[in-house]
């Protein structure tokens, strides 16, 4: 994943994934020293991974999940 970073993204490029699952394009993003953008919708697949993200010095913003009224 990090090679693919770094020969798709300049280095003061963003990164974004739509569909995260595991994070792992934003922890790769961080290890390249890119900026990244990710979204999951699935709050399991997020709690699941949100200590590997602190692990690997991503910091989340988390914004809340809007449902349909």
């Amino acid at each position: 994943m990090k090679q693919l970073i770094e020969l798709g993204c300049p280095p003061d490029g963003t990164v974004f994934d739509p569909c995260a699952g595991s994070f792992s394009v934003a922890i790769a993003a961080e290890k390249c020293g890119r900026n990244s953008i990710s979204f999951e919708m699935n709050p399991e697949y997020f709690e699941a991974a949100f200590p590997r993200m602190l692990s690997n010095n991503v910091s989340p913003i988390i914004l809340p999940q809007v449902t349909e009224q």
